[in-house]
């Protein structure tokens, strides 16, 4: 070799060693850091000590697997503060409530690995004991119930039962309360409890077992899950480690015990286990197929556990079996999330490398685990947000289709749990003229669907929307003729909104409500002095009525929504007597109004009322009429539970 080429092989060796230090990519560069134990356990304790004490936190566990094995184990705080019990990862029990769901998910896969069950096929087909009613051409495929598809509504009446013998069998809930979808099976997003319960029991329907001994022996037993199981009086080796959950008083700044909630749908969220026996399970679906030398899945159905299954548009984060899908600097996440038996706990997936957690607290609330979930993305996967397109130009009257009020549309159709509708609130979309359009939460509690109270949005393909502050995406739905009947957002727990008239929306009803009630009380004033004064007649009846009216109202959202059960509203237990007699009131009421009809038609017709009583009265057969319409509208007019 002469010296010239000698001389250029040397200067491309050394600018391939500069290229290959220098070239190093950043989110490598960043998840292998990771695997420094040390880095990582000084970002999980700064975080957690800091955010525990503001935001009201007894106790806490994280679990991190990556590469097939547990890189991070560790608890914070207090599974029992009375006692001074922290938290451990290997013994302390957990409720996880709707994480739970992608255990029964588990189970369906394996039944269809089997040959026992298609996921393609009509549940119906599968079903001995009885036939879930369908109103719609299209079946209620097994696998809609595994995405949250089943078009069915939401299931939160008599949820919880607070003693053991309080629990009812599923069988008979699914036969009595399963109602027809409220949505297309197939076509919406419609989050609830009753297609995770079917699921459940399908299992049971098909393998002539126990749901609850069915998990243990296909699930929990081979992944050597010992702390983990769906029994709900749990067995004393498990009682004594049960982490106690928590309610905290702002008025005293302490930490209130709350009693253990029994479910009335296991497979939705009756789970009992332990932030590192969820780690194992964690294991098994990132290795494709095993944890350890067992297998609960092959590995082909463990991908298409964590492979999307449905979205509504191409571009939006969609949903796998069980898990929703998220985006976030850049990285697609898998999310299941669980809040339902006083805890928070949460399952966070990165597929593309190979890294999933677990994270659990023993008190309710979102915000520690959303600004979990941020802290590590940012320190572990930061960059920049990828955007799917630049902002199109806009028409304003194009972009004054999206315009409207949206409800979830898994809204309850059949029971009075509709009234959640009140105060879960509508979304209230308007466009401005800057080509924006601005998301208003018309409620005053939490939504589906990652919405803030007020939020920004800007179109970046037509029907597919951006917010301007952060990665989060919303797409609308059309008809055949063009017109926007729903939308579906991609963020948080994704959600699917339908467009309402104006005159359905929640704002404008709490303003009727407010309207009747105002009516009702002046005309129970009225009646009274005028009792006082001796001054009588047959349509007086009226006052009588409006008091019926106003009680059985009153009465009946204070006994089913206001009163508070162990922290959650009381219909959440169930239809208490008192709530009965509430609703038999306004029945009575509704009844009696129309008997008020007929004196006031008589009176009207025999010219014995001056031309005030006439107005005044026939203005209170109107209210009387306009509250049975209303108490119609929310299912509070008659028994519908």
């Amino acid at each position: 070799m002469s010296r010239q080429a000698m001389m250029k092989a040397v200067i491309h060796f050394w600018f391939f060693i500069f290229a290959m230090m220098v070239w190093t990519p950043p989110v490598m560069a960043k998840a292998e850091t990771l695997q420094d134990s040390k880095a990582l356990d000084a970002f999980a304790d700064d975080f957690f000590l800091q955010k525990m004490s503001r935001h009201h936190v007894p106790g806490a566990a994280l679990v991190i697997v990556k590469d097939g094995e547990i890189i991070f184990s560790k608890g914070y705080g207090y599974a029992n503060i009375e006692k001074k019990i922290p938290v451990n990862p290997q013994n302390t029990i957990f409720r996880v409530a709707s994480v739970s769901k992608i255990s029964t998910i588990a189970g369906v896969m394996q039944l269809e690995e089997q040959g026992l069950i298609d996921i393609n096929q009509d549940v119906n087909n599968y079903l001995r004991n009885f036939k879930v009613e369908n109103n719609y051409a299209e079946p209620i495929r097994i696998k809609y119930l595994l995405t949250h598809t089943d078009g069915f509504e939401t299931r939160d009446l008599g949820t919880f039962a607070q003693e053991p013998a309080d629990l009812l069998p599923l069988e008979n809930i699914l036969k009595n309360d399963l109602n027809s979808p409220v949505q297309a099976p197939g076509s919406k997003i419609t989050y609830g409890g009753y297609g995770t319960a079917l699921a459940g029991y399908l299992i049971s329907q098909v393998t002539d077992r126990p749901f609850e001994e069915y998990l243990n022996d296909s699930i929990f037993r081979p992944l050597n899950m010992e702390n983990s199981t769906f029994d709900q009086v749990l067995p004393e080796n498990l009682k004594e480690n049960l982490a106690v959950v928590y309610n905290y008083e702002e008025s005293t700044g302490q930490f209130t015990p709350a009693p253990f909630l029994y479910v009335n749908t296991a497979p939705t969220g009756a789970l009992s286990t332990t932030p590192e026996d969820m780690g194992k399970f964690l294991l098994a679906l990132l290795n494709g197929d095993r944890y350890g030398e067992n297998r609960i899945l092959q590995k082909r159905t463990a991908e298409k556990m964590l492979t999307r299954q449905y979205t509504p548009n191409p571009s939006l984060p969609g949903v796998t079996y069980g898990f929703m899908e998220s985006l976030y600097n850049g990285q697609r996440g898998l999310i299941r999330d669980g809040s339902g038996v006083g805890i928070r706990s949460q399952i966070y997936l990165l597929p593309e490398h190979n890294l999933g957690y677990f994270y659990v607290q023993n008190i309710r609330g979102d915000e520690m685990a959303e600004e979990f979930n941020e802290a590590f993305m940012d320190q572990f996967f930061p960059g920049k947000e990828e955007k799917l397109d630049k902002p199109i130009d806009f028409d304003s009257k194009e972009l004054g289709k999206y315009e409207g009020i949206y409800r979830p549309a898994q809204t309850a159709k059949h029971t009075l749990v509709k009234m959640e509708a009140l105060a879960m609130g509508d979304l209230q979309i308007k466009a401005d003229k800057k080509g924006d359009l601005t998301v208003t939460v018309l409620g005053e509690s939490e939504i589906y669907g990652g919405f803030p109270k007020v939020s920004k949005w800007e179109e970046i393909k037509p029907l597919l929307f951006r917010r301007v502050d952060q990665e989060r995406y919303m797409a609308f739905q059309e008809n055949e003729a063009g017109e926007i009947i729903s939308l579906t957002s991609g963020s948080g727990y994704h959600g699917s909104f339908v467009k309402i008239p104006w005159y359905e929306s929640s704002r404008i009803q709490l303003y009727l409500l407010i309207f009747y009630m105002a009516v009702f009380l002046t005309v129970i004033t009225i009646h009274f002095l005028q009792l006082v004064k001796r001054r009588r007649n047959v349509l007086q009846i009226s006052g009588f009525l409006s008091l019926l009216f106003l009680t059985g109202t009153i009465g009946t959202l204070y006994t089913l929504f206001f009163k508070r059960v162990a922290g959650f509203p009381a219909f959440a237990f169930g239809v208490s007597l008192p709530a009965e007699i509430m609703l038999t009131l306004l029945l009575l009421a509704s009844i009696l109004s129309m008997i008020f009809f007929i004196l006031l038609i008589k009176s009207w017709s025999a010219n014995k009322m001056t031309l005030g009583q006439k107005i005044s009265y026939s203005m209170v057969m109107i209210t009387f009429a306009g509250m049975i319409l209303w108490l119609n509208y929310w299912n509070l007019l008659g028994y519908k539970y």
